[in-house]
């Protein structure tokens, strides 16, 4: 078998994959007539100079494969192959579990695959976007033929129709995560625990989303002998400062932000809501 890659098209293409498997054919300098087989081995979709466009890869298989290692040499796009021959045994000894796999890479989705074929149901995990933020982006792109990524500059570099003031409290890290320690405190003094018991009680469980919130699984956690109790409220804790500075992270890529420092006012809330007025008053609102 024969490979023949980065077969560029444009997203106006009428029939891209007629017209890549001609473009293969043409730098191999084979007729039709002696091709097996001509089609789509790889499709890809490359943004990353501006304007997307199509990138193929072609798998060719002559009448007569005994020439193809010959062809192998007709361009530095082809390469000669052969069909691996996979063969996976199946145990004898079930799984206990429902098998993970890691990654939606090709090797990731294959094993599900296999997995998924032996009568198996695995469990996919992948890291970045939500799964439906990936859907809306895949959604506008095959809409629109533009990345969603473009748009959304766009749309951050539009101007407000409104008139508003954007103020965000900030503190030193040392101190906010102290009130964040406290504050968990606080929740378990004033019946986390209890609070999570009677769910559980009624039903709920981990694998429910409106058992993920902060709080909630870690106990669960806890009630069902997966940690200890200590290491439950550990959990909470650093979570809980994870989150606070993944929201402060979300409050730096926004534009026209006002930051109030609180140790700049002393922590004293009055100087804080003082000078707020006046920004707004400044801006002609009072």
């Amino acid at each position: 078998m024969l490979l023949v890659r980065t077969t560029r098209l444009p997203l106006t293409c009428p029939d891209p994959d007629a017209e890549a498997a001609a473009k293969a054919l043409a730098i191999l300098r084979v007729p039709a007539r002696k091709a097996a087989h001509c089609g789509v081995a790889k499709l890809s979709v490359d943004a990353r100079h501006g304007t997307p466009v199509l990138v193929y890869t072609i798998a060719v298989t002559l009448n007569d494969e005994g020439e193809e290692p010959a062809l192998a040499g007709a361009s530095p796009c082809v390469c000669y192959t052969q069909p691996p021959k996979f063969d996976f045994s199946v145990g004898k000894i079930p799984l206990a579990h429902r098998p993970v796999v890691v990654g939606l890479g090709p090797a990731g989705l294959f094993a599900a695959l296999l997995l998924a074929r032996n009568g198996y149901r695995p469990l996919v995990l992948e890291r970045g976007p939500a799964l439906d933020e990936r859907i809306r982006a895949v959604g506008h792109f095959e809409k629109t033929g533009e990345p969603i990524s473009r748009h959304n500059e766009e749309e951050r570099a539009k101007e407000s129709p409104y008139d508003f003031r954007y103020f965000v409290l900030t503190d030193e890290r040392a101190h906010l995560y102290e009130r964040i320690d406290h504050r968990v405190d606080l929740m378990l003094e004033a019946g986390l625990v209890e609070e999570v018991k009677r769910l559980r009680a009624q039903g709920c469980h981990k694998g429910m989303v409106s058992m993920q919130g902060l709080g909630y699984k870690e106990i669960l956690s806890w009630l069902e002998g997966e940690i200890s109790y200590e290491e439950a409220v550990y959990l909470l804790k650093r979570d809980t400062r994870h989150f606070a500075k993944r929201q402060l992270t979300w409050f730096r890529r926004e534009r026209d932000v006002i930051w109030l420092n609180k140790p700049d006012y002393d922590y004293d809330d009055s100087r804080i809501l003082d000078d707020i007025l006046k920004n707004i008053t400044a801006g002609g609102w009072l």
